[in-house]
């Protein structure tokens, strides 16, 4: 994704079970982040 003020992001996510995901996100201006995702 990007805009006019070329600031871009990108994100992937990895399901690992039907309940269990990890994903990861970059941010031309925040930078890195990692985290998991849990749903019931």
């Amino acid at each position: 994704m990007g805009n006019s003020d070329l600031e871009y992001m990108g994100r992937l996510r990895y399901i690992t079970t039907k309940w269990l995901a990890i994903s990861t996100h970059y941010d031309s201006d925040m930078g890195l982040g990692v985290g998991v995702t849990v749903s019931y």
